[in-house]
Parts: C-alpha cells; sequence; structure tokens
C-alpha cells in the first residue's frame, strides 16, 4: 500500500498539487511508528533528510531544503501520502474513522473515472497571496531565476575549485569560530546538495557539483575539530613557509621565545600524532628547552619518550613536572596513567586514576580505565 500511495502522490499534477494544502501553518514531522520500507525519488529523498526529530513548518523544510515552493509541497505531500511524516493543522477531508476504513480497504483495478470539477474547491493556498499570474510572467520570472541561479552556481564552483586552502573554499578569515565553520557548511549543503541537480543534463556540471561538495564536507570535518583544525593549520603554515622560506626565515627570527617554542611543539605535535617520533622528537626537544614552564610541552614531549622502553624514566620525569606546573589537568594526569598501564605498573596507575577521580569525579575516560585493570 504505501508503494502505491508514493507513486499516486508522484504522480499527481503540479496544479492539484497546490490544492492539497490549506496553510503555511501546516507542520509535518517524521512518523513515530516508523517509516515504511520504499524507495523515494532523490528530491523526496532530500526533503525527507532535513528532518531531524523535529516538526517543521512548510516555510521550514523550504528553507532546509532549498528547493522551489512547488516541489517543496509536493515532496511533502509524497512523504505524507506515502506514510513518512504526519500532518498537522490541515484540513482533512475525511474523519479518523474513514481514513482507517480506507487504508483497510482491498482494492482492485477499475476503469478510469473522469473525475467531477471541484467546483467547491477552497481556493488554493498560493493562489490567496499571489495575483494572477499569465504565461508570459511565469517565463520571465523562471529564466530569471534559472539565470540567478546558474550564476550562484557558477561563483561558488569556481570558489571551490580555484580556492588554495579549506578557509579560501569557504571564505572565511583564518580566526574564524567553529560556528561560523559550522554555519557557512550547512548552508552550502542546503543550497548547493548534489541532491538538487539529479535532474541537470548537463553531466560535467552535475560531477563538478558533485566533486565540489565532496570538497566543502572535507574541509568541513578538518575544521570542526579543534584537534584536526590545528594540524591543519600547521600544514598550512608550513606550505606558506616553503613558498617563501625567506621571509618565514626574517619573521621567525623576529618572534619572542615564547612564539618560537609555541611554533616547534605544533610542528612536533603533528608529526607525534603522525606517529613520526624520530621527526617530531628535535621539535618537541627545543619547544621544552625554550619553554620549560608550560605543562604541555613537557606532557607531550613524555609521551613521546614513552614510546622507547629504554626511555620510559625520562617519560615518566616529564609526565610529573607536567603535572607539577598544572596539577589540575586530567588530560596529563590521564597521559601518565595510560603510560603505567603502558609498562604494566598496574598499582602506580590505579593510584594516578583516583588522584584523578578525587579532582574530576566525572571523567568517564579515567572510571573506564580504572575499572579496565586487573584485579589482584
Amino acid at each position: 500500500m504505501p508503494k502505491l500511495l508514493v507513486e499516486h502522490a508522484g504522480n499527481i499534477p503540479n496544479s492539484l498539487i497546490v490544492k492539497r494544502f490549506r496553510s503555511f501553518e501546516e507542520s509535518f514531522e517524521v512518523k513515530k511508528s516508523g517509516v515504511p520500507k520504499v524507495n523515494l525519488r532523490p528530491q523526496e529523498a532530500f526533503i525527507f533528510s532535513r528532518f531531524e526529530n523535529q516538526a517543521l513548518k512548510i516555510h521550514d523544510v523550504q528553507n532546509l531544503s532549498g528547493l522551489p515552493n512547488l516541489e517543496t509541497l509536493k515532496g511533502l505531500y509524497v512523504l505524507w501520502l506515502g506514510g513518512f511524516l504526519t500532518r498537522r493543522k490541515w484540513n482533512s477531508a475525511f474523519t479518523t474513522d474513514k481514513i482507517a476504513e480506507i487504508t483497510s480497504a482491498r482494492l482492485k483495478l477499475k476503469k478510469e473515472e473522469v473525475l467531477p470539477d471541484e467546483k467547491q474547491e477552497i481556493k488554493p493556498l498560493l493562489e490567496k497571496s499571489s495575483p494572477p499570474e499569465t504565461v508570459e510572467t511565469v517565463k520571465t520570472a523562471s529564466v530569471t531565476n534559472h539565470t540567478e541561479e546558474k550564476r550562484a552556481i557558477e561563483t561558488y564552483l569556481n570558489r571551490v575549485e580555484t580556492g588554495g586552502n579549506y578557509y579560501e573554499i569557504f571564505d572565511i578569515p583564518l580566526d574564524a569560530s567553529i560556528q561560523i565553520i559550522k554555519d557557512t557548511y550547512f548552508a552550502y549543503a542546503r543550497k548547493f546538495h548534489p541532491d538538487k541537480y539529479h535532474q541537470e543534463a548537463d553531466s560535467v556540471l552535475r560531477s563538478r557539483i558533485q566533486n565540489a561538495f565532496t570538497e566543502i564536507a572535507r574541509a568541513y570535518e578538518t575544521l570542526k575539530s579543534e584537534e584536526t583544525r590545528r594540524v591543519y593549520d600547521f600544514k598550512l603554515r608550513k606550505n606558506i613557509a616553503n613558498t617563501d622560506s625567506q621571509k618565514q626565515s626574517v619573521k621567525y627570527q623576529n618572534l619572542s621565545d615564547e612564539e618560537k617554542a609555541k611554533d616547534e611543539f605544533e610542528q612536533g605535535f603533528s608529526l607525534l600524532m603522525s606517529e613520526d617520533y624520530e621527526a617530531a622528537m628535535p621539535f618537541l626537544v627545543r619547544a621544552v628547552q625554550m619553554s620549560p614552564a608550560t605543562a604541555r610541552y613537557h606532557a607531550y614531549y613524555g609521551k613521546l619518550l614513552s614510546m622507547d622502553e629504554t626511555q620510559r624514566f625520562k617519560a615518566d620525569a616529564e609526565f610529573q613536572t607536567a603535572i607539577r606546573l598544572d596539577p589540575n589537568n586530567s588530560t596529563y594526569r590521564l597521559l601518565l596513567a595510560e603510560f603505567y598501564v603502558q609498562f604494566n605498573l598496574v598499582k602506580r596507575a590505579e593510584g594516578e586514576l583516583q588522584r584523578l577521580l578525587a579532582i574530576f569525579p566525572n571523567n568517564k575516560e579515567a572510571k573506564i580505565l580504572l575499572d579496565s585493570l586487573p584485579q589482584k
């Protein structure tokens, strides 16, 4: 039955679709009893993907999808009639009992009948706020909208294809906040998602749109996290340095010791996270030497040393120094506990984790690690 209803709703002429709605105050939400296992067309699936456990009004759905008004209405009608969405604040033509009777009926094919004119039909939703349109005005508006949309797509594609880095792709400054990055990404996703262009005749354009969206998705995944963004920023700075090494060298000489230490640490930290331990060593050594009072430098220098069993005593000393400099930092205490577990120093690990939980009783990582320790 759902498959038949979806096919029926999808084949209703556009001129009749608008008559199925009475007000923009109607709202829709995903059916709580589960959705049918029916394949939707890309346009309908795209609209359905905009719902995230919340009720949306018609204009909300249109803003989130970025689709034309008529396509939004048709997609909502298909999803509602097919049993994917529930509908509120609408004037039903049938009572609840009558709907139950219809949905439980056994259907069979009959000769096609001509439907009578809907003479008593209430004036459609779209006609309430819009004056009568002539063929010429509709054609002119359509051409104008198409031209503007084409120009917007081309601008977007050129920016993504020629951007030298992720910040240029998003057209945001290097110090943009995470919220700005998130808002920019979702704005692009609403406006230029490939599913909106699945019927585009130009296969080259479709491919460019798909590639562009893949690129901005990759950029978003990198920039939305502080850790991955920090590594990316370092690599970006490194690339800039490679293209203008002399200028960067002069700039480095003018940095304070603290700034130099920070730069050395970021390079070493990036290499450590990439598991290039040998290359990371000189950077982290210099960071600790340039700024011996910075706990973070000691902590991750200790983590690097812990990769070599012959350096474990020195690693322990670096972890202890980091905790002494910043005793209320849960990360450094957790690194030390993991170090003890690594070298099977269970009692020391247990003691460090209990000290950590005394300061941060809700630290989940510490609880999990403590529970995983072997019991004697």
